[in-house]
């Protein structure tokens, strides 16, 4: 029974449900009336009744007990057991009231123990005198011990939970709780008159922080601010950090729009405020953003799209507030209608891809491929990621986007390594996908749906990504990197990314931009060329040139020691049927 018990704890059976089945065992087992668990709960010195078999009619919940009191006291102090005969005879002991008003007498307590500490008591109870042999005990102890690590797992899941929704540094919400509680207060001004508004706050110049006194200190500010901005609301309104230096803030049953300018205005109070760190004061500014939901427009992802139009607005008039105006969004519907077809197109699989090799410069083997995304457009044709990818950001379709996108790309990775093709696959990710909170779960998904080797999928990140934020971009990297898969520096030359950068990042490749490549003929780029080269081999980084559009660049490269190239002279970006019958016609070519 305990090991049957034990296993229904750790497999996920609601905790509740794994208390009363335990005292049933109890009650059954040793012939007793009742068997319950007493909880702490948030209020010190209290314990409640959480569950149990045989305290009926009282609703779970409602019986209280002091933990300061009696034999409580002492099981939760100790972690040893009481056992009370008979409690008629124990007037001394306080705080048993509700054991004695159920004509309990013959009781045993038991500590329910959890690693941090006690999280509550186990009470068997019979309604004559009894006595608890040390066999009877032990049982109670493996129950209570069930009970635990039921209360274990549940704590975890908890804590799992809060993690999933909040930041990790400030402890707000984070983008996708505050998806939902926006969505919950949308759906309750659907239900009557009241309106939301949805205010977008962005740091004005907060990378100077970050650059000048480093980003431990710009995080401790972070921290600081959002405790203030968090107590500057109503506890009806949620504050929620989105990422870097942008917050929000959604602020239901709004009186109207005077009411969200109060609000906004006083967050504006609040970043004004110095933040003192290390003894010296830090003045900030921001700028405000608001949109108000009308009674047309009450979805989540068009609220967020016009804060952020007015955001923008009020950084470009210089900092304050400014409000979503339709009149000035001349490309609103434009807009929504562009972002509901990237969404249908992603759902229907309209998303292509093409594929470009990368080649050894010292072989000419392949090495691997790229996997470039297209939007197969129903009316305009076959379009490049910079007419679509801006777009998904904006609307919130990431991470579909880069699931649909990782998924096949390691599909065809899978495909081509049984037609004999062993090849790694690169596909680009953006940093707001980089920095997701699910992004570690959906690139495990994709490599788990395929069942292909983590170490041959490969993701790039713009070098201008990690200029930006370099802490966040790398403590992201970490996260991904527990997956197995390899990372790519690209478009490496762009971003003026330092040495520690790299140092920080490790990145397995770095792929040198075209823009270099391009300018190999002259002899002051081609000897720059050659010390990044030099430079990143003796880092133990591969160095891959981008943009090979001649034979001279290719020979140059080789020659500079750079090992991997690709470009439209080496090969061009290739369908995937098309793909497979040119690998298979090299390979023929090659037995000849």
């Amino acid at each position: 029974a305990i090991a049957t018990l034990g296993q229904a704890a750790l497999e996920g059976l609601d905790h509740d449900t794994v208390i009363e089945r335990c005292a049933r065992a109890v009650t059954a087992s040793l012939a007793l009336e009742a068997c319950g668990v007493f909880e702490l709960t948030g209020e010190e010195g209290r314990l409640a009744l959480r569950a149990g078999a045989g305290w009926t009619p009282a609703p779970m919940g409602t019986e209280f007990v002091g933990a300061d009191q009696s034999a409580f006291e002492h099981v939760l102090r100790t972690g040893q057991p009481v056992v009370i005969e008979d409690l008629s005879e124990s007037a001394e002991l306080e705080g048993l009231e509700v054991l004695r008003e159920r004509s309990h007498r013959g009781v045993g307590l038991v500590c329910v123990g959890l690693p941090e500490g006690p999280a509550g008591v186990l009470v068997a109870a019979s309604s004559e005198p009894r006595s608890f042999a040390a066999t009877e005990l032990d049982f109670l102890k493996a129950i209570a011990h069930t009970i635990a690590a039921s209360a274990a797992r549940r704590r975890h899941e908890q804590e799992m939970r809060h993690r999933s929704l909040h930041d990790a540094l400030t402890g707000l919400p984070n983008r996708t709780l505050l998806a939902d509680r926006l969505e919950m207060a949308l759906a309750e001004a659907r239900r009557g008159e009241a309106q939301v508004a949805l205010l977008l706050l962005d740091l004005d110049d907060f990378k100077d922080i970050n650059d000048t006194l480093g980003h431990e200190t710009g995080d401790v500010v972070l921290s600081r601010l959002s405790a203030r901005l968090a107590g500057a609301v109503r506890d009806s309104d949620t504050v929620a950090r989105l990422g870097g230096d942008e917050f929000a803030v959604v602020v239901p049953f709004l009186e109207g729009p005077e009411a969200a300018e109060l609000v906004a205005r006083k967050l504006l109070d609040v970043v004004d405020e110095p933040v003192e760190v290390g003894g010296s004061p830090l003045h900030l500014a921001a700028s405000v953003g608001v949109a108000i939901a009308s009674s047309q427009d009450r979805e989540t992802g068009t609220l967020l799209r016009q804060a952020d139009i007015a955001m923008y607005q009020a950084k470009r008039a210089g900092g304050g507030v400014a409000f979503y105006d339709p009149g000035r969004d001349v490309t609103s519907m434009r807009y929504l209608a562009a972002a509901g077809q990237l969404r249908e197109g992603i759902e229907r699989g309209q998303l292509v891809l093409h594929y470009q090799p990368c080649f050894e410069l010292m072989t000419g083997a392949v090495r691997g491929i790229e996997a470039l995304v297209r939007w197969q457009h129903p009316s305009h044709g076959l379009l490049a990621p910079d007419r679509f990818v801006p777009m998904a950001e904006r609307a919130g379709l990431m991470a579909p986007m880069t699931r649909e996108v990782l998924t096949r790309a390691l599909d065809q990775r899978e495909r081509l390594a049984r037609l004999g093709f062993e090849l790694g696959v690169a596909v680009n990710i953006s940093p707001r996908s980089l920095e997701d909170e699910t992004a570690k779960d959906l690139v495990t998904a994709a490599l788990a749906s395929t069942g292909g080797p983590p170490s041959r999928l490969e993701l790039d990140i713009t070098e201008s990504a990690v200029v930006e934020d370099c802490e966040r971009v790398a403590a992201a990297m970490d996260v991904l990197g527990a997956t197995g898969v390899r990372f790519a520096l690209d478009h490496f030359g762009t971003g003026h990314s330092s040495l520690s950068h790299l140092e920080r990042l490790h990145p397995k490749l770095v792929k040198i931009d075209r823009s270099f490549t391009a300018r190999l003929g002259d002899s002051r780029a081609r000897g720059l060329v050659g010390s990044m080269v030099k430079l990143l081999r003796g880092l133990g980084v591969i160095v891959v040139a981008q943009g090979v559009e001649t034979e001279e660049q290719r020979v140059c490269l080789r020659e500079l020691g750079c090992e991997l190239a690709q470009g439209f002279h080496l090969a061009r970006p290739m369908a995937a049927a098309q793909l497979e019958r040119w690998l298979e016609e090299r390979a023929a070519d090659s037995l000849l």
